[in-house]
């Protein structure tokens, strides 16, 4: 299934880290149901463009580490810098929230409930792939990565429908896992508020089947589009919180990346080298 695999590979390109990456995919109907008039500040989070918070790192497989004795040590320390660095900013998101000092922590950071909810939105949007529905898109996942999606589903040949099934998790021992969690202040738009954004990367391994019909001939499997699939997916998800009032939007799909390597962390620190250059220069 030619389609659906090609939106299971890396093609959003929303993201602040130098060469990153993002996939994607999830679903369920859901009832034209009223909706309440939205808020000035939630109509101004809408709005704002969604990034991949900088820094973010998954650990890769031993196997994708640098050969290099002294490169495979100094990226292991990076490692270890960024894990620290990501838990003192957590720490500082909940401190932020307090009541004066020894006042009650109003953040919740929600990470106990990162994994349940991307292997739910993980479902839900690979089925509102296979099956068109724009509307789960737009309400699971971030407008850029929503509006990509529906863009390759209204591209689809008339009369071919698409179906997507987990078959199962794999590697259950080691998956599914949290492989980053961070909490981090964002600048807002001019004259906007700055806001805290949570970003949570949960690794999936799973078989997946994906098949083609063609109603135009009954319904008959399309020949040879009935695949099987081996993956691990890391999956992002964001949430935005109103520090007035320390409130959290759900959580929604940003995406997915691939795991980290050596040579992202050197083009990252390059990206942010020639960023300095160009804000230093006189205007």
């Amino acid at each position: 299934m030619a389609e659906l695999m090609r939106l299971s590979r890396p093609w959003l390109q929303a993201s602040l880290r130098a060469p990153t990456l993002a996939r994607s995919f999830t679903t369920t109907t859901s009832a034209r149901a009223a909706k309440p008039k939205a808020s000035r500040d939630q109509m101004a989070m809408m709005k704002q463009p969604t990034f991949l918070v900088p820094g973010t790192l998954v650990t890769p497989p031993l196997r994708d580490f640098p050969k290099s004795p002294r490169d495979f040590f100094h990226f292991l320390w990076v490692i270890f810098k960024t894990r620290l660095a990501t838990t003192g900013a957590n720490v500082g998101a909940k401190i932020m929230s307090r009541d004066g000092f020894w006042g009650k922590t109003k953040l919740n950071l929600g990470r106990s409930q990162a994994v349940p909810t991307a292997k739910a939105l993980h479902v839900q949007m690979s089925e509102a792939v296979a099956a068109g529905d724009a509307e789960t898109l737009r309400t699971i996942c971030y407008p850029e990565l929503a509006e990509r999606l529906i863009g390759q589903i209204q591209r689809r040949p008339r009369g071919i429908r698409y179906e997507w099934q987990l078959a199962k998790y794999n590697s259950t021992v080691s998956f599914p896992r949290l492989a980053d969690f961070r909490a981090v202040t964002m600048p807002a738009a001019a004259g906007g508020q700055n806001q805290l954004v949570k970003q949570a990367v949960v690794s999936i391994a799973s078989t997946q089947t994906i098949a083609r019909y063609d109603d135009n001939n009954a319904g008959q499997l399309v020949p040879g589009s009935q695949r099987t699939l081996e993956l691990i997916e890391h999956v992002v998800l964001q949430s935005n919180v109103n520090m007035a009032t320390w409130i959290a939007t759900p959580w929604k799909i940003w995406g997915t990346i691939s795991h980290s390597t050596y040579q992202d962390y050197l083009d990252e620190q390059e990206g942010v080298l020639t960023l300095q250059k160009r804000n230093a220069k006189p205007r």
